[in-house]
């Protein structure tokens, strides 16, 4: 389906009373800017005045001088995000320490020197590995909210890796299990992906692993 410029695209703003006032392209350009800062600003995640916002928009587009310099600008920001990040950052870490005093307290958690904890599903007769080695697992990764973001059972196949390729945690966790094995393991945030998430993974994450250690191989010289 084809779009016309101009009359087409004008019939589309038609669709609500803000759009109506709608006249020319410049006009779409200037609202479509509008919507594209407000996502920006939203996706830092900080409160703002938007009619601060809208007045200090005005007088920079209208050629008037600010109140900050450029490098008064620049240190602002900066400061304000890194006491977003901080602000944030402790609620988090005290959602982890919450959740870790709660958990352990659950019958048969083990608490590791780490900070892992661990239950044991299944207990293994086998040999453990050590962070040289590859290891040929299955697993099942969750949030503390019970949102699975991997699993490897649902994929059909299990994976093989190094121990030293994958984040701390696992380095740690798998250890700790005997070939044949199948844990539960609780990690957090700061040995798994820290402060930044991965993927399905968000920021400071605290993570659920049952684990399943299928094989494991020395790994060559």
């Amino acid at each position: 389906m084809k779009i016309i410029a101009g009359a087409s695209l004008l019939c589309l703003f038609a669709l609500n009373s803000s759009a109506q006032k709608l006249q020319s392209g410049a006009d779409s350009l200037s609202y479509a800017l509008g919507q594209d800062i407000a996502r920006s600003i939203k996706s830092i995640g900080v409160p703002i005045n938007a009619t601060i916002v809208s007045e200090s928009l005005t007088k920079a587009l209208q050629g008037e001088e600010g109140l900050f310099g450029e490098q008064e600008v620049q240190q602002i920001i900066r400061q304000q995000l890194m006491a977003a990040q901080e602000a944030k950052a402790a609620v988090f870490k005290e959602k982890s320490n919450r959740f870790f005093e709660d958990n352990k307290k659950n019958d048969g958690v083990v608490v590791d020197s780490s900070g892992i904890q661990y239950l044991v599903l299944q207990p293994g007769t086998g040999e453990q590995p050590t962070k040289e080695d590859e290891v040929t697992v299955h697993y099942i990764g969750k949030l503390i909210d019970g949102s699975t973001f991997d699993n490897s059972y649902d994929r059909g196949e299990p994976i093989t890796f190094g121990l030293d390729g994958v984040i701390p945690g696992w380095q740690i966790a798998l250890p700790l299990m005997k070939k044949g094995a199948k844990y539960r393991f609780f990690i957090p945030y700061d040995l798994a992906y820290g402060e930044r998430g991965s993927g399905a993974i968000p920021p400071f994450s605290t993570l659920i692993f049952d684990i399943e250690l299928l094989n494991i191989t020395p790994k060559e010289s």
